[in-house]
């Protein structure tokens, strides 16, 4: 599944228009405060960025592994972004690929992002799920179209696997044979499935994320390199109003108020729900979990 990403990395600096050194603005001093929320904001804020995977009523994630490219900018610019993923994955106990890894999470920044998005829509179908293969899910054909079509700072695809809730990707240790000899390629074996809880959960095998150099509009790279670390971890609606929570994805909505400067306390506690939601479970039940966690975090008393 991830070669298929890392084959797109092996073009994709060519569709990015080259390596580009892009301006970006200083740090700022912040004092981080943290403000009371009303009740139920924690499971609005849920709600309001999670979407499933493709027509699985489930949310995705990485499973144990990572491994970002990034093509479009300096050696150092790039090596920057790829840490901060790194970190922030390693506080999910995901591992991080060393250098030279089969990438599953593609990366480009490009100064004609509208462009790009166009060539992978049109050109790179496979790459991007479209034609949901053997249990793969992408998030369908309307927001396909919306990805090429809609003008963004950054843009986001990712692509799901159906898995046993063990791990056994669909036909892996199937025997079984259909009629005619035909070979039951999307079966999932488990022992351990009930009414509560499904047999299956999804994981990513891999996210394309197009940055357009000319949208920044002054962010710091630290920012920037945070909020990829977001929407390369977990599948984040690009539609959601997320103006009334503080949460690096307001970092291009300027009616947000001041910019965020990196992964806020909303961000890191939905991750860390995210990937603490038992497998099998389904979107309301992630969802719930989620919320709850984030309640739990931001009610904790901070270190001392």
């Amino acid at each position: 599944m991830a070669s298929k990403c890392a084959r797109f990395l092996a073009v994709a600096l060519f569709l990015a228009g080259g390596v580009g050194s892009w301006a970006f603005a200083q740090p700022e001093d912040t004092i981080v405060v943290t403000a009371p929320y009303p009740p139920g904001a924690p499971q609005a804020f849920v709600g309001e960025i999670s979407v499933t995977a493709g027509g699985e009523d489930q949310l995705a994630r990485w499973d144990r592994r990572i491994c970002p490219g990034v093509v479009g900018a300096t050696r150092a610019q790039a090596q920057y972004i790829l840490d901060r993923i790194a970190a922030r994955a390693a506080s999910l106990d995901l591992r991080v690929g060393e250098p030279g890894c089969r990438a599953n999470i593609a990366i480009i920044i490009s100064s004609d992002a509208d462009e790009l998005a166009r060539l992978l829509v049109e050109e790179h179908r496979d790459a991007m799920g479209y034609y949901s293969e053997a249990g793969e899910n992408a998030r369908g054909r309307e927001a396909f179209r919306e990805f090429a079509e809609t003008p963004r700072p950054v843009r986001w695809w990712h692509v799901a696997q159906t898995m046993s809730t063990g791990g056994q990707q669909p036909g892996e240790g199937a025997s079984a044979m259909g009629s005619g000899g035909q070979g039951i390629a999307n079966t999932i074996q488990s022992y351990s499935s009930s009414r509560l809880r499904s047999a299956t959960r999804q994981d990513f095998t891999r996210a394309i994320i197009v940055v357009d150099g000319a949208r920044l509009g002054g962010v710091t790279l630290g920012a920037l390199s945070d909020y990829l670390a977001m929407v390369s971890l977990s599948q984040v609606s690009p539609d959601s109003d997320t103006s009334d929570f503080d949460t690096i994805l307001n970092l291009f909505d300027a009616s947000a108020g001041r910019r965020p400067q990196g992964l806020t306390e909303w961000d890191l506690a939905y991750l860390n729900g995210l990937y603490a939601t038992p497998a099998g479970a389904s979107s309301r039940q992630q969802q719930r979990a989620i919320g709850a966690i984030i309640e739990r975090d931001l009610s904790a008393p901070p270190p001392q």
